[in-house]
């Protein structure tokens, strides 16, 4: 008797390990969600973090400019032209004229002389993005406004990241 009922408790039932293989697939499957979740998120930080970071060195990039331009020579709400007089001697040289676009792709870009544009910043909402300035004419510029909107996606929704700036022209 004592043998009989070693025997029949000796062993793994068929229900018992389905109950665990079941428990078990249901752990590994709120793990892989999970996971995916957590890469999503990741993959939406990176883009956020990326586009603020474009946003910052933009703002660098532009404040220099402005700061050191001899006279503001274009002044559109999609265009800042400037002549910076790198070597200070009076005279427009190649590579002192500076323009900032906003294009209608989409872009925010840089370009000396005629060379070409290089993209600074993509994704840019071109609806409310602009330049602003304290005078009608380019020559009578003092500062410069710039409101740049980029569209990021955030919880699976565009959100907008913001920047601007008030950029004095230290020769006007």
């Amino acid at each position: 008797m004592i043998r009989s009922r070693l025997r029949s408790d000796s062993g793994t039932h068929l229900v018992e390990l389905g109950a665990a293989m079941l428990i078990s697939g249901l752990i590994v499957s709120l793990m892989v969600t999970w996971m995916g979740v957590a890469g999503s998120s990741l993959n939406l930080l990176q883009s956020d973090d990326e586009a603020l970071q474009s946003l910052r060195l933009v703002k660098e990039q532009m404040s220099q400019d402005v700061r050191n331009a001899g006279s503001i020579t274009v002044a559109q709400s999609d265009l800042l032209t400037l002549w910076t007089d790198d070597d200070r001697d009076g005279v427009v040289d190649e590579g002192e004229t500076v323009s900032w676009r906003i294009t209608g792709e989409g872009e925010l870009t840089r370009s000396i002389d005629t060379g070409p544009a290089g993209r600074k910043v993509d994704q840019i909402d071109v609806a409310t993005s602009y330049f602003a300035y304290d005078a009608v004419l380019a020559s009578e510029v003092a500062n410069v406004t710039f409101y740049v909107v980029v569209i990021v996606e955030e919880n699976g929704a565009p959100a907008e990241r913001v920047t601007t700036a008030t950029i004095h022209v230290r020769n006007a």
